[in-house]
């Protein structure tokens, strides 16, 4: 992933910081915002075959339940499958834990990754939250 665009997105989703302690269902109108607001600087390319093109915010199914951000990617390598997909699953949660601002974040929402040929094929999705975090 180039540096630059990383540096850009973990900017972007700065702006997710400023939620409160407890993003939960009844949050979801702010993390609604939050997207709303990312969604507007993309689609954004991350590599040579892999492009943000949305975010959404899911409530979560039980009350109490945090929300989770989602992020939809678009790959345009057909060589890309669905275990390539899982293979990036450790690289993204040791991104989410390593770096303390980004461990709070995570710590407020539940954060999934999922991925799309460009003609809209499903291929996966590595979903994690704070206690995969060690």
């Amino acid at each position: 992933m180039n540096k630059f665009k990383l540096i850009a997105l973990i900017a972007l989703i700065a702006l997710i910081a400023s939620f409160s302690n407890s993003l939960l269902a009844n949050d979801f109108k702010e993390c609604q915002k939050v997207a709303s607001d990312l969604n507007v600087t993309l689609p954004m390319n991350i590599d040579k075959v892999t492009q943000v093109v949305g975010t959404v915010c899911v409530p979560g199914s039980k009350r109490g339940k945090k929300v989770k951000f989602v992020y939809s990617l678009e790959i345009s390598d057909t060589r890309i499958t669905k275990k390539g997909i899982l293979s990036l699953r450790s690289k993204q949660v040791n991104f989410w834990c390593s770096n303390p601002t980004q461990k709070n974040m995570l710590k407020l929402f539940d954060v999934k990754y999922s991925y799309s040929m460009v003609n809209g094929t499903y291929l996966g999705a590595n979903s994690f939250t704070i206690k995969d975090c060690r």
